[in-house]
């Protein structure tokens, strides 16, 4: 008896004893190979870069993966919000790395890709009826170019007194008595309504009287 309890003790060691008395077979935990080298990032730059290594059990075909973050950034400083590159109207592309092609004699551009781009705001736009410039349509894009308009510029007519007509509003149209490029020759003698004249003298406060007027002349005559 005591030789049957032996060979059985001797055969469980690397087993386990049920309560049948029947020995089974302890599983052994995987036995892993160390971690392979990191591969490649599967992005340049943005939001979802990812690079992975394996490793592979000894005892069989069996692998696992171990996965990292790699890349995440966005080009001209823009921050990754909601897991997107969240570039300014300038920027395009997932990483903001590409910048709208420029429009001329545009101050704020935007773009979505290398092909949409369009104008917000001209340059020297000081509002309805005083700018430099205007947003044109050009093949179905709204806004796509900047055409110059009469204006105050040195390099444009200013056309004052006057009325610039036609598109781009280049043509100036003086007002009566007026004529040259930009409206500033006088050919017909002023009409005067009326003439104000400030009167001043050391120690006495400043006076503004205003003149009678006289075939077109103010006279010398000064009235309160």
């Amino acid at each position: 008896m005591e030789k049957i309890r032996l060979v059985v003790f001797l055969i469980c060691v690397n087993g386990i004893i049920l309560s049948d008395g029947f020995c089974r077979r302890r599983r052994s935990p995987p036995s892993w190979g160390s971690w392979l080298s990191w591969g490649g990032c599967n992005k340049a730059c943005g939001p979802h870069g990812t690079m992975s290594r394996f490793r592979q059990n000894v005892c069989s075909s069996s692998t696992q993966q171990d996965v990292a973050v790699c890349n995440r950034f966005c080009y001209n400083g823009v921050q990754i919000i909601a897991n997107t590159c969240q570039c300014p109207g300038h920027l395009y592309g997932e990483c903001c790395s590409s910048a709208c092609i420029a429009i001329n004699n545009c101050v704020d551009i935007q773009c979505t890709t290398s092909q949409d781009q369009y104008c917000l705001k001209c340059e020297y736009d000081r509002g309805e009826g005083r700018r430099a410039f205007e947003l044109v349509e050009v093949n179905g894009i709204n806004n796509r170019i900047c055409e110059k308009r009469c204006s105050w510029r040195p390099d444009s007519q200013f056309c004052y007194p006057g009325i610039c007509t036609g598109e781009p509003s280049l043509t100036c149209v003086c007002a009566n008595g007026f004529t040259g490029d930009n409206c500033l020759q006088i050919y017909e003698p002023a009409t005067v309504d009326s003439c104000t004249v400030t009167l001043q003298r050391p120690g006495y406060v400043p006076r503004e009287v205003t003149c009678r007027t006289f075939h077109s002349k103010c006279d010398s005559q000064f009235h309160t």
